[in-house]
């Protein structure tokens, strides 16, 4: 079961525009940015059988690249000017273990996630922090198309290791930034637990 996220966009459905092509490499110029989250309806599993079911591979990865993102905005009535709609932001991981599926140790794959930085904000429909070069995460992925990989359920679909659980960058918008999320809230304890136990990462 693939299931993309039902996105509920910041302000409207419709796209006009794309602006591509920054990049950003200074983890410390997230302190600086205001937070804008929206939340969407996305697919959630209340086990890791449930996780993998939806997932075409899950795999141990390191981001290896500065982020860039793809930002699309439209015309509000309403603002009276072109606003961001749905943010794209897109890195690359080195696979360092494989969990399940069709990968290889060794690969670099392709991860999109649903956030952008625009105007001194962070815009995001997506639970999950900021990817950032240098970290390491246990993640659970669907393959798009274009050859694109994405989260399976969003935060219920990445998770730090044993060993990048104190590691991974000091992302300063989060409360707790190791676990990956905004919010401790929205980090799922019991995956986390089951896939400690069967995978040993």
């Amino acid at each position: 079961m693939k299931k993309i996220i039902s996105i509920i966009t910041l302000c409207a459905v419709c796209l006009t525009m794309t602006a591509c092509g920054n990049t950003f490499k200074d983890e410390d110029a997230f302190s600086e940015l205001e937070l804008v989250k929206t939340e969407a309806d996305r697919s959630v599993p209340y086990n890791l059988k449930e996780l993998e079911n939806c997932s075409d591979i899950a795999v141990v990865g390191e981001f290896t690249e500065d982020t860039e993102q793809e930002l699309t905005f439209e015309y509000s009535e309403f603002f009276g000017k072109e606003i961001l709609t749905i943010p794209r932001s897109y890195n690359t991981i080195k696979v360092t273990k494989v969990l399940m599926g069709d990968v290889n140790v060794g690969d670099d794959l392709r991860i999109g996630q649903f956030y952008g930085i625009s105007d001194g904000k962070l815009v995001t429909i997506s639970d999950l922090t900021p990817m950032q070069k240098g970290d390491e995460w246990v993640f659970f992925l669907y393959q798009e198309k274009d050859g694109t990989y994405w989260y399976s359920a969003d935060s219920d679909s990445r998770f730090p290791t044993k060993q990048s659980a104190s590691n991974n960058s000091s992302m300063r918008l989060a409360a707790e930034p190791y676990l990956g999320v905004y919010d401790k809230a929205d980090f799922n304890e019991g995956i986390y637990s089951e896939i400690v136990e069967k995978y040993d990462v």
